[in-house]
């Protein structure tokens, strides 16, 4: 069974840079993020680009253009501010989480009567909604933490394809 075609040294490169970009999201949580946004404004920007070369070659110009517009404008904004976008996402994430917390308060306050485990519902409603405070309370405490969880998913990535450089070694 092959796990993973191709050099060893290339899975072990990938790992490496894997701990690497994961360190370094851990550190620097605010480049991390900027970066992301940055490349979401280029993937906007150029997304914009080709809805508006869509539109001139179709009869059904208007969403495509809208689309260009919209694509483009975000895009824009993305890249001349990308701290605030970072910020804006955190805070409607934080929105989210309250209204889906709240949501599930609801719900398990209702099925308490006929469902034992509905209080693991009404837990998780809870914990939704007081990290939704506490996220908007603190945006950039929510940034570090993003920021923190794709760091510690690079380094766990990292880790697994180190391993599995070394597995292929003794079994090749």
């Amino acid at each position: 069974m092959v796990v993973y075609a191709g050099p060893r040294w290339l899975t072990a490169a990938r790992g490496v840079l894997a701990l690497v970009f994961g360190l370094l999201a851990i550190l620097l949580p605010g480049l991390t993020l900027v970066s992301l946004a940055v490349v979401f404004g280029v993937y906007a920007l150029v997304g914009g680009v080709v809805a508006a070369v869509a539109a001139a070659g179709t009869r059904v110009r208007g969403p495509y253009l809208w689309e260009a517009v919209v694509l483009i404008v975000t895009g824009v904004v993305t890249l001349v501010w990308p701290g605030v976008t970072i910020l804006v996402l955190v805070t409607v994430l934080g929105i989210w989480s309250i209204v889906s917390g709240l949501g599930q308060l609801g719900f398990a306050s209702r099925a308490l009567r006929e469902h034992r485990a509905a209080w693991l519902v009404f837990l998780s409603g809870a914990f939704g909604v007081l990290f939704g405070i506490l996220v908007i309370a603190r945006p950039s405490a929510g940034v570090a933490v993003i920021a923190f969880l794709i760091g510690l998913y690079a380094i766990l990535h990292g880790v697994m394809l180190l391993a599995l450089t070394y597995v292929t070694r003794r079994v090749g």
